[in-house]
């Protein structure tokens, strides 16, 4: 820890190794942030393709879908 917070012998290569780890780890955590969405929306994709083919009336499940988001919007916040 000396050597990243002032230490004596402190030299450049700390400062590039944690420059480089600190652009890595941003990286990473972009990636699986895009990755965890993308998951994310297929799963809600998937459930709405289930329960349109388990209701075999994809239609009804799209008004029963609209009719719960109109209603979210009308709750106060």
């Amino acid at each position: 820890y000396s050597q990243l917070f002032g230490g004596r012998n402190r030299d450049q290569n700390t400062a590039v190794a944690i420059a480089v780890v600190m652009g890595v780890s941003a990286l990473v955590y972009a990636i699986s942030f895009l990755l965890i969405r993308a998951l994310s929306r297929y799963r809600e994709l998937a459930a709405d393709r289930a329960g349109a083919m388990l209701t075999a009336r994809p239609s009804a499940l799209a008004s029963a879908l609209t009719k719960v988001t109109g209603d979210i919007a009308r709750i106060p916040t």
